[in-house]
């Protein structure tokens, strides 16, 4: 961002006006969690030497949604930005971005960036500075840790920490170290951290780092050797992921201001564009006034000319009297059209589709003699029972002094070219019927994703790789409930109930792939959290359904969802006769099998480990620990969690109530020690006896203690053919 800043700001150095409103526009057009704010420092020459030297500097509101501030920086005796480090090192970078270290400012962490800008010929004219703020990659990089035997912590090119994930305890210890109550954790070094590594006996864990190019900083990873072994897999992922999200926030604002470099070329563009306009513009004047000046030596030639055209051509004086109308005009018009005068031209011509004669204001021939060139296609000529649609132009002419002296107007019949209309917009709704009707077979969603415009554009074997969440959802007990009913029973039931699912679907953004009977799969592109919140709704909108079915003496109907998050082959497939839109992955046949522990666990929604990685607040939402399964013929353990938001409020409350001691249980149960385990189980059947998940632990941990474990078991169960 700071490159592209210098490169606008430039040209714009002697006019000030204009620098703070394209620094306004870049913030603006900039991630507001990001970046905070930029400015631009000139040199004492740019401006007059009667002003004191400024630096405009625009930064955020108090919240994300006011509008940015605009300031300035001007030079005292007290204090000059000339001499500043990040001035002087911006002049001396040689045009290339420098970096300073990060430094709080309000409880925040910031980074600036800054860099030189220069005149045409070279000349160094002042400095371009980027804020950045940092908060959501101290978050980032603070959890992202290998286990509880491991740390990830970072710090500056000086060698100060800027984060790490023992950070509260860190401070206190260098507080106490120094004797001061106040301490950041930018003051503290690699002595501080030493220290504290032996008294907390992390000095002899194994320490792994690598430097980021660029800003100077360190990361560090630090295992407990003991458990080096287990750690060494996810070393590699870990750093490359606090690398990879470090150069995210130093990139953003480069690729950000791209956009806005884009948006300034479009618009010299169309200055171009609109200068070239009026030098055409210029031109025609100028040839018009050619054409007036040998208009009497012409005229027996120009009437022929005229006279042979297809179209109605009239020339009003600049008076508004009738100059001259050819045999076409007459024909349009009436042959009373030649002793009228321009404000009279009213009375002749409606507004399209209506008796309301055209208002004289905004008739082009009368516009022409204000000295506007204009066109329209929305009049119409009535002749008794005929009513003729036209196309009307004007234009105003010249002399040489710049005086309006004549008007023509020209104007044809376009009956044809309406009627032509009119089929085209009779064909185009036909054609949106059916789009529409398309649609519900392949719907738009899908069309978008592989990125075509209508199923006209849809080849077999096009595909796209996306990661997706999929939701697999399914009636409990539809065998039984279908068997009370008639073949047209069924399908009016099963109508009704998708009928309230589908379009809660769509309004969380998701794309149902198919009807399986009366399940549902449905993919979710934006983001995990629009699937949970899907279905979330899906439930609530079934326990409102199902209040209807209770006042019509029906039984209730209870589904299972299960959501799984991965990359997928979304595509069509079959033959040259008949092909269907479907996805291919091992995360759908996941999200399949999730969904079937539903039943098993007696809970309506359960979701994979790797949707609950994809939330962005999961603390958002009632949420446990429910199994940790293998699926047969993978070794990947996958954990699965429970989601009961949309539960009744009692049972929202007991699950609430005794979900730590469900998950010290579930963890001592996949660590074996079923008896330590069992009391946990008892704790929470005895707050809330219809824990289904609860009952089956305890049983479990029961057949374990009683028969012994298998040894092949490793603490979790494979998942074979949707059962457990």
């Amino acid at each position: 961002m700071v490159q592209s800043t210098a490169a606008l700001i430039a040209p714009l150095r002697k006019n000030k006006r204009e620098v703070e409103v394209l620094l306004e526009r870049i913030l603006i057009s900039a991630p507001k969690e990001t970046i905070y704010g930029t400015g631009a420092w000139f040199e004492p020459y740019v401006f007059a030497s009667t002003e004191r030297y400024f630096g405009p500097y625009v930064h955020r509101g108090k919240t994300l949604i006011d509008p940015p501030v605009l300031t300035y920086e001007w030079t005292t005796h007290e204090y000059n930005f000339h001499q500043q480090p990040w001035y002087l090192a911006g002049k001396n970078g040689g045009g290339k971005p420098v970096f300073t270290e990060p430094y709080f400012d309000t409880d925040l962490v910031y980074m600036s960036a800054s860099q030189a800008f220069y005149e045409s010929d070279n000349k160094f004219a002042g400095v371009v500075t980027v804020d950045m703020v940092l908060p959501m990659l101290r978050d980032y990089i603070a959890k992202t840790n290998l286990n509880q035997n491991g740390i990830v912590y970072v710090t500056t090119a000086k060698k100060a920490i800027f984060v790490h994930p023992y950070e509260k305890m860190l401070l206190e210890f260098a507080g106490e170290r120094r004797g001061i109550t106040s301490v950041s954790i930018l003051d503290l070094n690699e002595e501080d951290l030493k220290e504290f590594n032996e008294i907390h006996h992390l000095s002899a864990w194994a320490k792994v780092s690598t430097k980021v190019n660029y800003v100077g900083w360190t990361v560090y990873v630090s295992v407990d050797k003991r458990y080096l072994f287990d750690a060494v897999d996810n070393l590699r992922n870990i750093i490359f992921s606090v690398i990879g999200t470090l150069w995210v926030v130093l990139v953003i604002a480069l690729l950000t201001l791209s956009r806005i470099n884009a948006q300034a070329r479009r618009a010299r563009e169309e200055t171009v564009k609109l200068q070239t306009k009026v030098v055409e513009h210029q031109q025609a004047q100028k040839i018009l006034l050619k054409l007036n000046e040998e208009l009497e030596i012409r005229e027996n030639r120009l009437t022929q000319f005229l006279e042979a055209m297809p179209v109605g051509v009239g020339v009003l004086e600049a008076s508004g009297k009738l100059y001259y109308i050819n045999q076409r005009g007459q024909q349009l018009l009436g042959k009373g059209v030649v002793t009228i005068a321009a404000e009279q031209f009213s009375m002749l011509v409606y507004i399209a589709n209506t008796n309301q004669q055209y208002p004289p204001e905004k008739i082009p021939i009368v516009r022409a003699l204000q000295g506007e060139i204009t066109r329209v296609d929305d009049m119409e000529i009535h002749q008794g029972d005929k009513i003729i649609p036209v196309e009307v132009w004007g234009c105003p002419i010249f002399d040489e002094k710049q005086n309006i002296i004549y008007a023509i107007t020209a104007f044809q019949d376009i009956s044809e070219r309406k009627l032509a209309e009119t089929e085209r917009e009779r064909f185009t709704k036909q054609l949106q019927k059916l789009n529409k009707a398309y649609e519900r077979f392949v719907p738009r969603e899908f069309l978008s994703l592989l990125d075509k415009k209508s199923v006209l554009e849809v080849q077999l074997g096009d595909q796209v790789a996306k990661e997706m969440t999929i939701l697999f959802s399914d009636i409990r007990g539809f065998t039984s409930l279908s068997e009370k009913m008639t073949p047209q029973d069924n399908f009016n039931f099963i109508n009704a109930y998708l009928s309230q699912m589908e379009p809660v679907i769509h309004q969380h953004q998701g794309v149902i792939d198919k009807y399986i009977g009366d399940a549902i799969m449905a993919l979710f592109p934006t983001c995990a959290d629009d699937a949970v919140r899907g279905a979330n709704a899906m439930l609530k909108k079934l326990a409102h359904y199902n209040q209807d079915r209770q006042q019509e003496s029906l039984p209730p109907v209870s589904i299972g969802i299960g959501l799984n998050t991965g990359p997928l082959m979304l595509g069509t497939i079959g033959g040259e006769n008949r092909m269907d839109g479907t996805v291919i992955s091992d995360a759908v046949n996941l999200a399949s099998r999730i969904e079937e522990l539903t039943k098993i666990y007696g809970t309506p929604l359960l979701i994979t480990e790797q949707t609950y990685l994809k939330l962005a607040e999961p603390l958002h939402y009632h949420i446990r620990v429910i199994d940790a399964v293998k699926v047969k013929g993978k070794s990947e353990i996958v954990t699965v969690y429970e989601i009961y938001d949309a539960e009744s409020p009692a049972n929202l409350a007991l699950k609430d109530t005794t979900r730590n001691d469900f998950e010290e249980g579930f963890v001592l149960y996949h660590w074996k020690q079923f008896n330590e385990a069992c009391p946990f189980f008892e704790k929470v059947l005895a707050v809330n006896e219809n824990d289904k998940a609860a009952q089956i632990y305890l049983k479990r941990c029961e057949h374990f203690q009683k028969h012994g474990v298998p040894d092949d078991w490793e603490g979790v169960d494979v998942l074979e053919n949707n059962r457990l």
